[in-house]
Parts: C-alpha cells; structure tokens; sequence
C-alpha cells in the first residue's frame, strides 16, 4: 500500500473531524441556525453537474466509457437491439449488451436519444436522473417530521455527498438511476402505497441484474424489522426469482457461440474459497475495501449506523464489493455502490432521534432538540 497516500487520507481524516467538532461547538454556543436559502442554494448548485459533463465532452469528444453507451442506444434506435460491438470486442460473444448486463431500461433512455442523438442527450438524462433523488428525498424528510429548513439541508447533504458527487461526474451508467428509484421505493414504503412500491421495484429490477440483489435485501428488511409478511415475501420471491432466470438462464442464452460464459454475475464464484479459509477473509476483509467503505460513512460521521436495520438493504452491494476479486466494485469513487446510498440516507434519517439523544446524554450539549441538530447538520 502507497504509504504516502494512507497519510493523505488520515490527514483528510482529521481534518474532517475536526471541522465537524468546530462547527458544533460554535452553533451550540452561538446557537446559530442555518438559513433556509442556504440549503436552496446547495442544492441548486448542483446544476454545475451538468456543465462541467459537457465541457468534459467537448474536450473529449468520444472516450470509451461514455461512446459505449452512444453505441448500444444508437443501435437500440436504429435495430431495436441493445448491439455493442466494444462489448463483443473485449468479451467475444457479447455482442448483444444484455448478455454482459441485462438492462432493459435502457428502451427508455432510447426514446430522448431517438429524437436528440448526442451525447448531450445522455448527460441530460445522467444527471436529471441524479437531481431528481432530491424529489422521493424531500417528501421522506417531510414524512418524517423534519421542518423545511432541516429537509432542504438533508437535500445538500446528499447531492455534495462524496460518492453522489464522482457519480454525478462519471460518464454514465445505469447503477445511478437506482438511487432516485429505491429513494421512491423507501418513501412508498412509508408511506404503505404498495401499488406503488411494486411498481418501483419492478423499475429497480430492469436496471441491472445484480439490483435484483438489494432488492432482496430490502425484503428481508421488511420481514425481520417491518415485520410486514405479506408484503416482503412478494418481494423476496419476486427478486430471487428474477435473479436466477436472468443471470442463469437469459444472459447465458444471449451469449453466442462459446462466448463469454462468466459474464453475467456468478454468485458461487464468490464462495469458491470457502475451502480455503485465510484467503476468502483475506478478500473478506481486505484493508482497502475496508477503507472504501469507511469513506462512503466518513461525509456523514457514521450517524446512518444509529438506523443499523436499514443498512441490512446494503449487504447486497457491500458483500458482493467485498467478495469480489476487483477493488473497483467497492470503490467509494464510482458507480457500483449507488443502489446502497439511498438506505445509507435513510438510516440517517430514520436513526436521526436516535442521534438526539445519545448526544443529550453528554455534560454542555444544547438541550434544545433544534439547536442540537442544527449544530450536528
């Protein structure tokens, strides 16, 4: 490991802790309360997004990661098939893109790029999708009993968080749109409007196959801790169900010839070291991946963990990061992890008294319930 990057990351560290100590201390004292406008600023802010894609594609015009996707929607428009000849070029076989990741949302974004064929297109579509999380964020918020001051900052808090902002101004992919869609799906849940929260799911699982796995995790969520049977047992069934006819018979089928047969995601992959127990712990509890995953927390000072039964909805994305033989998929700075950050946010939200008064039980702390989350936003 780069010795000298460990010391760029404590000293960052440190410096975020003891930020977050100052400002405590100094709004406790001066009992100073954010501004609403400040909040509306933020979040407005977030536009820059959008700009700085498009200079990016100006300067860069066609890189891979962002022509790859030009290429399957531009062939979607033109044959109807998601063809990605890039995708056939590295795994031969997978010429058909679904073969490698089944994402039938893609039919979707085809329609706007039909009409507007350009790259432009995509980053519209890339970083509405992620502002439009501010929209279920919101309404969550309110439900819950935050005042608009305290939503509007929740709101900031998530669009310049860390991992939502290297999503933000990566090219594109599909993970990202599972954000402002399980972001439904939590409100919906609280809300009890199954109607709509089957149909959410239903949209969560044409994104990619392996969405399919949060989506299980948040059944399990709905029956150890909702306690609510008859609804989680649908999703369970419906998300295990939808995983093995995807991964284990579809994407194969759309495999041609003897093409690439691991190409669609192998969980029993994942276990084959059981019989080798240093090196499966050794991968379990690589110190990068472990690092990763301390970062992603670190922006929110580990609050979300004072909700700990939601972040069972982030064992899907954790276990398999942490399984995998790639540090990219438990990296704090791309994509893989999107569909774990809307439960991370609810954890914060719904764990948020919980916070209160762990913080009451300390000498000098405001007992001002407002003052005391003011000063711990």
């Amino acid at each position: 490991m780069n010795v000298e990057l460990i010391q760029f990351y404590i000293v960052g560290i440190l410096v975020v802790f003891s930020l977050s100590l100052t400002a405590f201390i100094s709004t406790s004292y001066f009992k100073w309360r954010i501004p609403y406008g400040i909040g509306v600023m933020l979040v407005v802010s977030f536009s820059y997004v959008i700009v700085l894609q498009t200079l990016k594609l100006n300067t860069m015009h066609m890189y891979v990661d962002f022509s790859h996707w030009e290429e399957i929607l531009w062939n979607i428009t033109q044959s109807g098939l998601p063809l990605s000849p890039s995708s056939n070029f590295i795994h031969p076989g997978t010429s058909n893109y679904f073969s490698t990741h089944f994402s039938p949302l893609l039919y979707i974004f085809a329609v706007p790029f039909l009409i507007w064929p350009y790259g432009e297109t995509l980053i519209f579509i890339s970083s509405l999708g992620i502002a439009s999380s501010v929209i279920p964020l919101w309404k969550l918020s309110r439900h819950l009993g935050f005042d608009k001051n305290m939503s509007a900052i929740w709101l900031s808090l998530f669009l310049w968080h860390v991992t939502i902002q290297y999503i933000a101004l990566y090219e594109f992919d599909m993970l990202r749109f599972s954000i402002p869609i399980f972001l439904w799906i939590i409100f919906f849940l609280e809300q009890k409007k199954w109607k709509y929260l089957y149909l959410f799911i239903i949209l969560a699982l044409t994104i990619r196959e392996d969405v399919s796995l949060t989506v299980l995790m948040l059944g399990f969520y709905m029956l150890f801790f909702v306690k609510d049977l008859r609804h989680s047992v649908p999703v369970i069934i419906l998300s295990i169900s939808y995983f093995i006819i995807v991964t284990q018979f579809i994407m194969p089928w759309l495999t041609l010839g003897n093409g690439n047969t691991l190409s669609h995601l192998n969980l029993s992959g994942y276990f084959t070291d059981l019989t080798n127990p240093y090196n499966f712990f050794s991968m379990l509890f690589d110190p990068i991946k472990l690092a990763n995953i301390f970062i992603i927390f670190l922006p929110l000072l580990f609050f979300p963990l004072f909700g700990w039964r939601i972040l069972t909805c982030c064992l899907a994305v954790l276990g398999v990061g942490l399984l995998s033989g790639s540090y990219t998929h438990l990296s704090y700075m791309l994509y893989y992890v999107s569909a774990c950050l809307p439960f991370l946010f609810y954890a914060l939200l719904k764990g948020w008294p919980q916070v209160l008064t762990f913080f009451n039980t300390f000498p000098g702390v405001p007992k001002d319930n407002k003052i005391l989350a003011t000063a711990l936003q």
